[in-house]
């Protein structure tokens, strides 16, 4: 761990005296921000700069150690667009340090990027909640769009607006469950009993023979429902405020709004219309 620090550190000093911006390292990467003019052939900088790599760490570990280097820095990929959320114990650190050479990368392990594939593009998500099995189809569904209206530069606010008309009119009805793994039985749980042990004992009190290891729920006006109830009374505020409005606040102020001012802005447009 120590030795790809150092060699993520090192990378980076060299990439920024060579006058490229280095936004990102993770375990064995470093992600390079292009210089202009060469983004319309990305192939061919990408390898060289990974050749000058290869070549400054060859000369730097002969020098600085007496051995041969082993080191192979390859090209892997090129994301035309990339989003990568701010962390705030990274960014804690970083101000810690007066010059901006000596700051830390990042092991957040947490983006989003659109890769031009064989003339395609391709949103690529790592870490984010797109790829989480715990956050509901809703949600990963609705991240996905907005990224890739962002990232195509298409209208966001008047989408987003109808995308909580129709979770709240019921259209996406079937994608609100939640999936959890119990580790233990569901009776088990005495001091704490998160969402998904409610449902499940909701579930054993119907069906006293089962044992779920895996309990599939909504949240309703009751509380979570076993999704096996097929639940009516559900709470769409629940994942306005806890699936959709958080993905959203994670983009949205870097185009300069905001879930709260879309929605609640046309909250109030439409309030001001039905007086006049």
């Amino acid at each position: 761990t120590g030795t790809g620090r150092f060699l993520l550190e090192k990378a980076r000093d060299y990439l920024e005296t060579d006058g490229y911006q280095v936004i990102y390292g993770d375990t064995d990467s470093v992600f390079v921000v292009l210089k202009d003019g060469e983004e319309s052939q990305y192939e061919k900088f990408g390898q060289q700069i990974a050749q000058n790599l290869n070549k400054y760490f060859s000369d730097y570990i002969r020098q600085n150690f007496g051995v041969t280097s082993y080191l192979d820095m390859e090209y892997e990929k090129y994301y035309e667009r990339f989003f990568l959320p701010p962390s705030r114990r990274i960014e804690a650190r970083n101000k810690s340090h007066s010059n901006p050479s000596q700051q830390v990368l990042g092991s957040k392990k947490r983006y989003v990027g659109m890769m031009l594939l064989n003339g395609e593009k391709k949103l690529v998500f790592t870490g984010m909640e797109y790829v989480r099995s715990d956050w509901t189809k809703l949600a990963r569904r609705f991240q996905w769009q907005l990224y890739q209206r962002m990232f195509l530069d298409q209208p966001v606010e008047k989408w987003l607006s109808k995308y909580v008309r129709d979770l709240r009119s019921g259209a996406y009805d079937r994608d609100l469950a939640y999936r959890k793994k119990l580790t233990k039985d569901a009776k088990q749980y005495t001091k704490i009993k998160p969402p998904h042990v409610k449902a499940a004992l909701k579930l054993l009190s119907k069906y006293p023979q089962s044992s779920p290891r895996y309990i599939s729920y909504v949240m309703t006006a009751d509380g979570p429902e076993p999704s096996e109830f097929m639940p009516h009374q559900i709470d769409y505020e629940h994942y306005v405020d806890k699936q959709l409005k958080p993905l959203a606040d994670a983009v949205l102020p870097y185009i300069g709004t905001s879930f709260d001012q879309v929605i609640n802005g046309e909250a109030q447009a439409l309030l001001f219309d039905d007086r006049t």
